[in-house]
């Protein structure tokens, strides 16, 4: 990550993600993820969650507290762990195609805001 950054990715039928990453300002760590009759607002520490609330347009809110075990990630360490397991070479869950779409969007992000990392 670099020291900040903010970014909007356009996707198709007008969808978008906003994402800002800072390692100079404090933000709230927490992820929404917004509809046209819900909203989802994961709280502190995205990648960890232990709680979230669903907010429907009609106004009715729904809080879902649960337990989590370790400091993140978890769930992604526990798939690479059954993939290695059972002798995969990558993951259903999130095949390398999609992994590697992802790392492309961040190479471009780099590009665009001109962020060159040594060596490179």
């Amino acid at each position: 990550m670099d020291g900040q950054t903010a970014v909007v990715l356009q996707y198709e039928q007008g969808r978008q993600a906003v994402i800002a990453t800072s390692m100079e300002a404090w933000l709230p760590n927490q992820a929404s993820i917004s509809g046209t009759d819900a909203r989802i607002d994961v709280d502190f520490m995205w990648f960890t969650p232990k709680s979230f609330t669903l907010t429907e347009r009609t106004g009715a809110v729904e809080r879902y507290d649960f337990p989590v075990t370790g400091n993140g990630l978890r769930f992604q360490t526990e798939e690479v762990a059954r993939c290695v397991r059972e002798g995969l070479l990558e993951s259903p869950v999130m095949p390398l195609d999609e992994s590697c779409q992802i790392m492309g969007t961040m190479d471009e992000v780099r590009a665009q805001i001109g962020l060159r990392y040594p060596g490179e």
